[in-house]
């Protein structure tokens, strides 16, 4: 049975009817809440990786070093969020 499918009020009467342990019930949630956090970190390192790529692609055909980009005459707003999105892929370990 997946504890996690239950609502608070269907978990709450299956412990007082001891057909769940609070223990069980708090290991599913810990299981639960790891495998999500695990799921958002492989997404985020698949995003970071496909950044990555798509930049060193860019950078071959441009000139879109960091230096050029955070110079160029663009918005503040585009700069910012550019240089943002640089340092988060430059400081991804």
């Amino acid at each position: 049975m997946d504890l996690m499918s239950l609502t608070a009020v269907e978990l709450g009467k299956k412990i007082q009817a001891k057909e769940v342990t609070v223990e069980e019930a708090v290991k599913a949630a810990i299981a639960s809440i790891k495998a999500k956090e695990e799921k958002k970190q492989n997404e985020l390192k698949t995003l970071v990786s496909a950044f990555t790529d798509f930049y060193k692609q860019v950078y071959k055909v441009h000139d879109f070093s960091f230096s050029s980009i955070a110079s160029e005459n663009t918005k503040d707003t585009k700069k910012e969020v550019l240089t943002k999105g640089l340092n988060i892929v430059k400081n991804f370990k």
